[in-house]
């Protein structure tokens, strides 16, 4: 496997969305389970950013097809919650959270 792909679900993914996925689904977890105030959610922030832009940079440098990379994003995001908790009645309710969050933020402006 290269370092550019990353294969989950039966589906090639690129590595920046894998990454940003997974941050998604870790900052919706840590909401539900902290605290607003909670140190370890600002430093999640700044994680997900970091994630942002390089999904951005992939995004700018490849086209993007907003529907698909969306669907992407959310399944990958929900199986990553799948993975973090055991807790069902958490990870339905982050599941849940993980669909209907929006994430506009996930894509470039372009003007």
């Amino acid at each position: 496997m290269t370092p550019e792909v990353v294969a989950h679900s039966k589906i090639s993914v690129p590595e920046p969305l894998v990454l940003y996925a997974t941050r998604f689904a870790r900052r919706c977890l840590l909401e539900h389970l902290c605290p607003p105030d909670h140190p370890v959610l600002n430093v999640e922030y700044r994680l997900i950013d970091e994630a942002r832009q390089r999904l951005h940079t992939h995004l700018l440098q490849n086209g993007w097809d907003r529907g698909e990379i969306e669907k992407k994003i959310r399944q990958c995001a929900s199986a990553k919650a799948i993975d973090m908790t055991e807790d069902e009645i958490v990870r339905k309710l982050v599941i849940a959270v993980i669909r209907s969050k929006p994430i506009d933020d996930a894509f470039p402006n372009v003007d």
